[in-house]
């Protein structure tokens, strides 16, 4: 039976691929892991032309669940496009070819599509960005130019995203975090947090994800999240954990997502492209009289620079530069004045930054609140 190829490999076809498998202790002997060749994944909704359906943003207009399987003969890794049944008579997976190493390295070349694209798009892949994070890592790619790449990007997408976290007012750092709780517990706690509070969640949460967390800052989305995550926090709906879905407090589901998927982004991601739920949104915005605060994308602050031109790679130094060009904190030679109205009380740089760091940040939580209260 001759089904429609719907996607693209993402296989480099001149390129050798070198997957490094972890071994694991039994009886005090390591032994290899076997990587199982069915899978479950979950990836953006793609076309006729295996291009990824995207929205007028430039988003994945959707995502969808495909079970993925190594098999040896077949033109695809998708199951819906082999030819061999995912099922045997008796209603048992028909497995693939199990994927073991001699050693702990395996090296693939480009030209064995398939497999080169099922180790890339398996769960138990630790370099795969869409992985189920749930799920155990049993081998990551070894690319020691790509890992160097990312690394750079990740500490620069740190540093930015450290910075604009200290310089962002709480009226915009509050309703930011909102849009970021992916649990009714979560989105209660953060509704109870004081701006010292906040800014360490944000900061570790920015280190952890840098990317990320700078994405979500710019999303044309966070109105919508933050609608969906006031209407939880005062109760007008609901996160049932057992179905994956969203339901009015007490009251019919408003939808379920597909397993792996968060209900609040899922719904998002359709009122964006459907009316009804659209509406949907609206109307729980209308029950928890919700009043939408400064959720749009954040505007992108200039990199601070030290007095020689480097930047600096602390996010205590940016805090202190940005307060510096903003004119909150004075600056005269050498001396440096957080009080701009007490010429009393003046530090050196590092003497400074030893001072607010010092005694549980009672100096930080005082001036931070106050540059931030003269926004």
């Amino acid at each position: 039976m001759n089904k429609t190829l719907t996607r693209s490999s993402g296989v480099d076809v001149n390129k050798t691929y070198v997957f490094l498998i972890q071994r694991r202790a039994h009886r005090g002997t390591e032994v290899d892991f076997t990587i199982p060749s069915v899978d479950e994944i979950i990836e953006p909704e793609v076309g006729p032309d295996g291009k990824v359906l995207m929205d007028a943003n430039g988003n994945p207009l959707n995502y969808k669940t495909r079970q993925i399987r190594y098999l040896p003969g077949e033109r695809s890794i998708y199951v819906d496009e082999q030819s061999t049944p995912f099922y045997n008579d008796k209603m048992r997976v028909i497995q693939g070819r199990p994927l073991k190493a001699a050693d702990r390295v395996m090296i693939i070349p480009g030209t064995e599509v398939n497999k080169v694209e099922f180790m890339l798009k398996t769960n138990a892949n630790g370099s795969n960005p869409n992985r189920d994070k749930r799920r155990a890592i049993l081998f990551t790619i070894n690319d020691t130019e790509a890992q160097a790449k990312k690394a750079m990007e990740d500490d620069e997408a740190r540093i930015t995203a450290q910075y604009r976290i200290m310089n962002m007012p709480i009226e915009q750092l509050k309703p930011l975090m909102l849009t970021m709780a992916k649990s009714s517990a979560e989105i209660q706690k953060v509704n109870n947090m004081e701006i010292f509070e906040l800014r360490q969640k944000a900061r570790g949460i920015a280190d952890k994800n840098p990317k990320d967390f700078l994405q979500s800052m710019s999303t044309d989305n966070n109105e919508m999240k933050y609608i969906v995550n006031a209407g939880i926090a005062a109760g007008v709906i609901e996160v049932v954990d057992a179905t994956n879905s969203l339901k009015w407090a007490g009251g019919n589901l408003i939808v379920q997502a597909p397993h792996g998927i968060n209900p609040i982004e899922h719904l998002v991601l359709l009122a964006k492209n459907d009316s009804k739920m659209n509406e949907v949104v609206q109307e729980i915005k209308v029950r928890g009289n919700t009043t939408i605060p400064n959720t749009g994308p954040i505007e992108e602050k200039k990199a601070v620079f030290g007095r020689k031109g480097e930047e600096k790679q602390d996010w205590l130094d940016k805090w202190i530069y940005g307060n510096i060009e903003s004119g909150k904190i004075l600056s005269k030679g050498p001396k440096l004045y957080p009080y701009p109205e007490n010429d009393q009380i003046q530090y050196g740089h590092n003497k400074l930054k030893e001072a607010l760091l010092a005694d549980n940040k009672k100096l930080f939580i005082e001036l931070d609140s106050l540059y931030s209260s003269s926004n």
